[in-house]
């Protein structure tokens, strides 16, 4: 049977900024649910999506206090995704009010102002002291270095689809590539034949070895059936 929770609202219809900075001041919570939904916290008429999150205590503090027990407390976040209007209610309440010290991390405002600026192009390092002075954060506050790395080379290889700069020295390889154009005194690189899906033309050990593989059209050579000596009268 589904447990039925108490749910009491904690602030409605704000706007995801705010959201954010009432976030950061709560006891440390883990998200042990997220997903797409109906939206039922705006007064829009047309079907929409808003993105519910089910948040659960983590914090150390509650956990020195009940060690055998697990905190009481859990939390709910409503986005919706046309309007990005958040509601948060909460249900049960903490084991102890005791705040425990937080670590650097990325909070929800600082990824959302990387990910706008790594649009531009700039370095994880360049970001992130843009965050130290777009938000006033002290050296203590700030989060690591490969935190941010982690973040942008994330993002923007699964959103912006940059890969390092790989195409462009597979580009300048195939520029550079040695010919019989190609002078003495000029630079140039050793690189392979590529298939019609541009990937290296690699032929694995196992094939050498066979007697049938042709190095020449890299494949195999066609069987050839014994003839017979001379046919039967």
């Amino acid at each position: 049977m589904t447990p039925r929770y108490a749910w009491k609202t904690v602030c409605s219809d704000i706007a995801r900024e705010d959201s954010q900075l009432l976030m950061e001041d709560m006891k440390v919570f883990i998200i042990v649910k997220s997903q797409l939904v109906p939206c039922s916290v705006c007064a829009l008429t047309r079907p929409h999506k808003m993105r519910y999150q089910l948040l659960r205590c983590s914090s150390e503090t509650c956990k020195a206090t009940t060690p055998y027990d697990a905190c009481q407390w859990l939390g709910k976040v409503l986005t919706c995704q046309e309007l990005n209007r958040v509601t948060i209610a909460e249900s049960g309440i903490h084991e102890t009010l005791v705040l425990e010290p937080r670590q650097s991390q990325l909070t929800p405002r600082l990824k959302d102002y990387g990910r706008e600026i790594a649009t531009q192009g700039l370095k994880p390092a360049r970001i992130r002291m843009a965050m130290a002075r777009r938000f006033g954060l002290s050296e203590a506050e700030m989060p690591t270095l490969r935190q941010v790395q982690w973040f942008i080379s994330y993002y923007t290889k699964k959103t912006l689809y940059r890969n390092d700069d790989h195409d462009e020295i597979l580009d300048q390889i195939d520029q550079l590539a040695y010919g019989p154009q190609v002078s003495d005194t000029s630079p140039f690189s050793f690189g392979w034949e590529r298939d019609v899906r541009g990937k290296p033309d690699v032929v694995a050990k196992w094939h050498l070895c066979q007697p049938r593989w042709d190095l020449t059209t890299r494949g195999w050579r066609q069987k050839v059936s014994p003839k017979a000596d001379g046919a039967l009268t």
